[in-house]
């Protein structure tokens, strides 16, 4: 008994007499929010060093109970707020006339009709110079008054992606607004090293209609357009650069859901860049490049002439129509100059019929022969399996992480046998993605989770290729889960955000999860994490039990004894995006 507590006292004072900046550098892996609390709890001086840690980063809708506690702060408490370097606030604006409570639940991170003037507030609270990052969703974007005011009070950012609703602007105020605010802005974005810029057509918040009627546009953001280019001239530091068109979705309205899609509106490339008053100049300092929900069929030689290739370290094509043309000509870019091109991702809608064609006739193949040493890979369109994988990854052997999904199943032994030809051309990968096939069963009108007993065959036959020929692949990511197709085709927004469907969700990702990381390590595997997680573009706002938050899910495998035999059981990874930030954006 004596021997333990003086274990015990041995371990408190080891702690207590590390350095205050090796006790901050500990604590800095306590990302989870839900882990911080609890580790506040503890005693003083955990609570001293957790506190400002906790506030660094803080998401907020401003909604709810939020300001109002915030109103009622006493002056010593208002501090916490000021160890907040970090900001993401904003939302969506909710629908009205919901007819369920189950409709109205996908809306609980919603703001409400006092959004700006709470915003207002809130930011009345931050010290001057104290933000380091501003993130806003294009849903709730910034005045010309909010802006201003946010780049007086906040002039020491490196980080800002908001969008610009100048719409509070006169018309024939406009250009006196750009002369007089242009100093001001150049100055206050000096120290800027990431940008994210919108483009596109702006919505009426009144355009929300019931009935019979389409969804349409009402107004040009010309204007909001025309403020990229000053801002790109102020930011002489910058590193990264996004460029995101808000796609509108044109659609009918049935019943008290949305039923008839027409596809979404994307802006043309051209629309950004062809500004004959104004023309776009991109910084010399770019290493990472994001394009997003833009249409890329014309203008792609503008805009590759206007980038210096040869510093580009990270290109991203999220989601952009036509992006074909722009691969090509990148590739003979590629051809005539050395490049520093490590990390490559494209992401093209599920509806995509012109990407087949495209595909065969090789574009993949002359981007990827065009240079070499990649080391992040993802394609992510419907016809990844057209593509021939051994030629494109014959130059890199250097890749760490691939992610490689096709929604179009040519059949069980071409896909295995392509998985086969990855791992032969890259055998160091670390983290490798697909989407496994899988049989799809009869439609049920009362669809039901239930909990897997066994593996599918055609899953099994892909895990066989794995296990053999990726000795050094520590992360798996197969890009389903349980449930997701079924929500997708029974009522998709409310049955996610269901707490009974999650639960029962995540029992079953689970059981999935056990079976996967079973049968891996009986085939000699060394998977140390194991992903159900697909690609999407919706968030799931409430976690489960273990504060995985569907429908992506991350395990570790675990071997414990039972009646003197080892099983290996899979253990959920906690807030997986809070400890690994750095893995958040692939979703």
């Amino acid at each position: 008994m004596d021997q333990h507590d003086n274990c015990d006292r041995a371990t408190a004072t080891a702690f207590s007499f590390l350095s205050t900046d090796l006790k901050l550098d500990i604590f800095d892996y306590v990302r989870s929010k839900y882990d911080q609390g609890n580790a506040r709890l503890v005693c003083k001086e955990w609570n001293h060093f957790v506190k400002s840690q906790m506030w660094r980063n803080i998401t907020t809708t401003l909604g709810g109970s939020f300001m109002e506690h915030t109103r009622k702060l006493l002056e010593e408490q208002e501090f916490c707020l000021h160890d907040i370097r970090v900001l993401h606030v904003g939302g969506k604006y909710a629908i009205p006339n919901y007819q369920t409570i189950d409709e109205s639940r996908v809306w609980t991170r919603s703001v409400g009709p006092d959004y700006d003037a709470s915003f207002s507030g809130f930011m009345g609270l931050l010290r001057k110079d104290q933000l380091l990052e501003f993130s806003s969703p294009k849903d709730t974007p910034l005045t010309s008054t909010q802006f201003l005011r946010l780049l007086h009070r906040q002039s020491n950012l490196r980080t800002f992606r908001a969008r610009l609703d100048l719409a509070d602007i006169a018309a024939e105020d406009r250009a006196s607004w750009h002369s007089e605010h242009c100093s001001s802005i150049t100055s206050a974005l000096r120290s800027l090293k990431s940008l994210r810029i919108y483009a596109g057509e702006r919505v009426a918040k009144d355009s929300h209609r019931r009935g019979r009627h389409i969804m349409v546009p009402s107004l040009r953001g010309d204007f909001e357009m025309s403020c990229n280019g000053p801002l790109l001239r102020s930011v002489p530091l910058l590193d990264c650069l996004e460029i995101c068109g808000w796609p509108h979705y044109y659609g009918c309205w049935k019943g008290d859901r949305r039923d008839i899609w027409c596809g979404p509106h994307r802006v043309p490339l051209m629309a950004i860049l062809a500004n004959p008053a104004d023309p776009i100049c991109f910084p010399g300092s770019l290493t990472r490049l994001i394009l997003a929900d833009v249409d890329l069929l014309d203008g792609t030689d503008t805009f590759l002439n206007g980038i210096n290739i040869a510093t580009l370290r990270e290109l991203k094509l999220m989601f952009c129509k036509e992006p074909w043309p722009l691969l090509r000509s990148l590739a003979a870019c590629l051809r005539q100059t050395t490049t520093q091109l490590k990390v490559l991702v494209i992401r093209r809608p599920i509806v995509d019929t012109k990407g087949m064609r495209e595909c065969q006739r090789g574009v993949m193949t002359e981007l990827l022969t065009s240079f070499s040493g990649l080391e992040e890979l993802e394609f992510d369109t419907m016809w990844a399996q057209c593509v021939n994988w051994k030629t494109c990854l014959a130059n890199h052997g250097t890749l760490k992480k691939l992610l490689v999904s096709s929604n179009f199943c040519f059949g069980e032994l071409i896909w295995t046998d392509t998985i086969a030809s990855i791992f032969e051309q890259c055998p160091d990968l670390e983290s490798f993605a697909y989407r496994p096939e899988r049989k799809s069963g009869p439609r049920d009108e009362n669809p039901v989770l239930e909990l897997p007993s066994s593996l599918p065959s055609l899953l099994c036959e892909s895990l066989n290729v794995v296990a053999a020929m990726a000795p050094n692949l520590a992360m798996l990511r197969l890009l389903f889960a349980p449930g997701l197709e079924i929500s997708d085709r029974y009522h998709p927004l409310t049955i996610r955000e269901d707490p009974e469907w999650t639960k029962k969700a995540g029992r079953s990702a689970r059981r999935y999860a056990t079976l996967i990381l079973t049968y891996l390590h009986s085939k000699g595997s060394n998977i140390k994490m194991l992903a159900l997680s697909p690609n999407s573009r919706w968030e799931q706002h409430r976690g489960d039990s273990n504060l995985q938050y569907y429908p992506h899910y991350f395990f570790r495998p675990r071997i414990v004894e039972h009646k003197k035999n080892q099983r290996v059981v899979a253990v959920p990874v906690r807030d997986y995006f809070a400890e690994y930030p750095e893995e958040a954006p692939f979703v």
